[in-house]
């Protein structure tokens, strides 16, 4: 029952109205919205399969390896070692879509590490604040 008025009620179970025109367009541009970002989304997905896929077997694949192996088992007291590995790396001379690529992947691993803690997935400091590892090695890969 959709009403408080049972005449209004009875009405409704004999002749169903469609939604007005203006609420099924605007229900069908919220799809069509949604479709889109579903859309955008899978190809980010399948863009960064490929791009770490081609990182993994390019001519930084046995650092990247390393990188990634680290990325992880990597626990929460390991972050001053993900700090000196990228340091040590060759990630700076490296062109800017991979030092990118990079970066990516250490904030994924820095995101999981937090939700696993039950922590918030970003906490960056303020500026008065110690650099957190994220914003540490953003600045090694500028």
């Amino acid at each position: 029952m959709t009403s408080d008025n049972p005449f209004a009620a009875f009405g409704e179970t004999l002749a169903p109205t469609k939604p007005p025109r203006k609420a099924r367009d605007a229900a069908r541009q919220v799809d069509k919205e949604q479709q889109d970002r579903e859309r955008l989304f899978e190809a980010h997905r399948r863009w960064r399969k490929q791009a770490i896929d081609t990182l993994l077997n390019g001519p930084l694949s046995a650092a990247a390896r390393v990188l990634v192996d680290f990325l992880d088992r990597m626990q929460s007291d390991d972050e001053c070692g993900l700090i000196d590995l990228v340091r040590s790396g060759p990630w700076r001379d490296a062109d800017a879509d991979t030092r990118f690529l990079i970066l990516v992947l250490v904030d994924a691993a820095v995101i999981r590490l937090r939700e696993r803690a039950g922590l918030v997935p970003f906490d960056d400091p303020l500026r008065d604040e110690e650099s957190n590892t994220f914003l540490t090695i953003r600045k090694l890969l500028q």
